[in-house]
């Protein structure tokens, strides 16, 4: 993320993770949530081994929540819409 944005993304912009690292690791979401402490974003621990849908604690500035992405489902879709189309 360029510099210029942070501080606008510290102030409005909720954190979301979402597809197969961002659902399922706990340890990933948990060192990038550290690293981002400055900009205000505060992890509950509890809440990211339950993997969210929130995970930020009372305290944080900033938003976090794990959004589910539907991965295959959206995949099938298309795949469904080339075959349609054909």
């Amino acid at each position: 993320m360029p510099g210029r944005l942070l501080p606008r993304w510290k102030v409005s912009m909720p954190s979301r993770f979402t597809g197969g690292i961002g659902e399922n690791a706990v340890g990933v979401r948990a060192r990038i949530l550290r690293g981002l402490e400055w900009a205000g974003v505060r992890i509950n621990p509890d809440f990211n081994h339950r993997s969210g849908p929130r995970l930020h604690a009372d305290s944080s500035k900033v938003a976090v929540w794990v959004i589910p992405a539907e991965e295959e489902r959206m995949i099938a879709m298309d795949a469904a819409a080339l075959l349609e189309a054909a």
